[in-house]
């Protein structure tokens, strides 16, 4: 029996059902299903799982993890645990690297275009009205550095600086986390963030994410939008730097990646680069992308996503088992083969399952 084991958090698990409340994960249970697929649901901090039972001859996928924020250490731990008995998806290196904010420093220093960031060690003692003053930044974001749906996040402006709101909120998590300070860009509720999806590095399709700090006044809200070449390009050349940075082949060693871009005045910047839990709309992919069948015995890697899955088998590999950039794959989709570049071995986070 093929299967896999979606992770999600707490507050999403509906044990009555024993499925997850977010659509996402409801949208590509349904999918796997629907392909002769066992699916599992389960909460990654669920004290009273036998994990070495539970993913047993399965694939694990985090999906809904948005709380791992409160305990980044005990889901790392969670997560090291799992992938030393199967495969965890997206591999936990990524997870270490992405789960921290300071991925965002590293990648800029790499010539990628972010947000400039002031980054506050935790313990760190400053007067945020005389930060503002020296950037010349009228308003400001403030948030931990690891940190999910707008947890402890904070809008900087005149009126929260007068009332001592805003000071109040730094002193507080500053003496307990460390804190990441941007400029506030009108863009943001304006025109938006735009967040192009990709699966096992193709890119499937976007959407405006909505801009939550907002609150009403983003009239414009959350929805699909086709990226502009320049934005594709972008988010490319992004994944492959953070491949590269991590370790990996390419980008397809990402199951899933989501990134968030904004046009600030001219100049795509990166937001946000997801790889550990993003909300995807797998609404919004295109259809026609269906496996027909997976072979009732095969070993190879399996790339999955609704509305489509795909297995790969492999063309003839080094027998000391290395993978090079120009080292390629087959990839069956819909009883067709084409190419399929720089895939890697299973070191790298690639799922290799006898079924």
């Amino acid at each position: 029996m093929k299967r896999v084991v979606l992770i999600t958090g707490a507050e999403h698990y509906d044990a009555s059902s024993q499925t997850s409340r977010e659509p996402d994960d409801e949208a590509l249970r349904q999918a796997l299903l629907e392909k002769g697929i066992d699916v599992q649901v389960a909460v990654w901090n669920d004290v009273t799982i036998d994990w070495e039972h539970m993913v047993q001859r399965a694939i694990v996928v985090i999906r809904s993890c948005w709380d791992y924020h409160r305990d980044r250490e005990g889901f790392l731990a969670w997560s090291e645990r799992i992938a030393s008995m199967t495969t965890l998806l997206n591999p936990v290196e990524v997870l270490r690297w992405n789960t921290q904010k300071r991925y965002l420093q590293v990648l800029a220093r790499h010539g990628i275009p972010t947000i400039p960031t002031v980054w506050l060690p935790r313990g760190t003692s400053l007067v945020l009205a005389d930060l503002l003053a020296e950037r010349r930044w009228s308003s400001a974001v403030m948030k931990p550095a690891v940190s999910t749906n707008a947890y402890a996040t904070l809008i900087v402006d005149a009126a929260s600086l007068a009332a001592g709101e805003a000071q109040a909120h730094l002193n507080t998590w500053a003496a307990e986390r460390e804190m990441m300070i941007q400029p506030y860009i009108d863009a943001v509720r304006e025109v938006g963030e735009h967040s192009l999806v990709f699966i096992a590095g193709e890119q499937t399709h976007a959407f405006r994410k909505r801009a939550v700090l907002c609150g009403e006044s983003d009239s414009l809200g959350e929805r699909p939008v086709i990226p502009t070449s320049q934005e594709v390009h972008l988010a490319k050349k992004i994944l492959r730097m953070a491949a590269k940075l991590l370790g990996l082949c390419s980008s397809s060693s990402f199951l899933f990646a989501r990134v968030d871009l904004l046009d600030d005045a001219g100049t795509l910047r990166l937001m946000e680069l997801e790889l550990v839990e993003p909300r995807l709309r797998l609404c919004d992919a295109p259809r026609g992308k269906e496996i027909g069948s997976i072979p009732p015995a095969c070993r190879g890697e399996v790339y999955f996503s609704r509305p489509f899955c795909y297995v790969t088998t492999p063309s003839p590999r080094p027998s000391d088992g290395s993978c090079s950039a120009s080292h390629r794959f087959s990839l069956q989709e819909c009883g067709q083969t084409v190419s399929w570049r720089n895939w890697r071995p299973i070191q790298f986070g690639g799922t290799s399952v006898a079924w």
